[in-house]
């Protein structure tokens, strides 16, 4: 009988799950494998509620055509995104601000969004039909800085993110779920 491996990730991940762990060497060239430094661009659209449903797919259909369309001019690579919610890497953190301002200018115009951005090391999977997997720190407390904050219409990032000397904001600081987050919003 052969192993089907379990979908959504490819077989090549499959067979590094499957592996002796428990050995340290094996377990950190597993690690090594899928573990990067990168700055997490997670962006949260926040939708009005609508009376049909079709017009609520509509808006979704909407945002993420925009954000496609924005990717084509930056050095960042899409994890997920579906016109509610985007998680985005890059190795840059300018690039990412960029990106992020992007965002800001080419969504805020018909939706409310918010931005968070944090860097540190990140799991990244390959998944076997299409896209990518992330796990790490640095997704959550983006995640906790767009999602949870209540801040909208701003790019909150977080101070492990090196800001150009050119970019200027108001500094922040957040107790969400018990973990405190500082930075600066733009």
């Amino acid at each position: 009988m052969t192993n089907i491996y379990p979908i959504p990730f490819n077989k090549d991940f499959y067979d590094d799950l499957t592996k002796n762990l428990s050995d340290k060497k094996v377990y950190d060239a597993v690690y090594k494998k899928y573990s990067f430094t990168k700055t997490v661009i997670l962006v949260k659209i926040l939708h009005p509620k609508r009376k049909f449903l079709l017009d609520e797919l509509s808006d979704w259909l909407l945002a993420n055509s925009l954000i496609e369309k924005l990717l084509e001019f930056h050095e960042v690579q899409k994890i997920k995104s579906n016109g509610s919610l985007g998680i985005f890497v890059t190795d840059k953190n300018e690039v990412a601000i960029n990106f992020a301002k992007d965002l800001q200018d080419n969504l805020s115009d018909n939706f409310n969004i918010s931005i968070g951005l944090c860097r540190g090391n990140v799991l990244l999977f390959d998944l076997q039909k299409e896209g990518w997997e992330i796990a790490g720190g640095p997704v959550n407390v983006a995640s906790k800085i767009a999602e949870d904050s209540g801040v909208v219409n701003k790019i909150l990032i977080e101070e492990s993110v090196k800001l150009p000397k050119n970019i200027k904001g108001e500094n922040f600081k957040f107790e969400i779920s018990h973990i405190e987050i500082s930075g600066v919003a733009i």
